[in-house]
């Protein structure tokens, strides 16, 4: 059985836009040091690549105006 223990860059992926989603989290290096919080900093470099960072500020922005605007996403 696979479980997400054997693939954390999977979670960690999924995860991270999971964060962004909730618009709690201001920006890449909040998310960063969530994922870091959560035990996977060796997962941190995969997240650095600029498409994923780039991904991850633009849904983190949508989703604090939508929270502000009182959408839910």
């Amino acid at each position: 059985m696979v479980t997400e223990n054997h693939r954390p860059i999977k979670y960690v992926a999924r995860r991270a836009y999971q964060l962004a989603r909730t618009g709690e989290y201001e920006d890449f290096a909040s998310i960063q040091q969530a994922i870091i919080d959560e035990g996977y900093a060796e997962c941190v470099p995969w997240l650095e690549r600029e498409g994923v960072m780039n991904a991850l500020l633009t849904i983190c922005e949508s989703s604090r105006a939508a929270s502000q605007l009182g959408v839910r996403r």
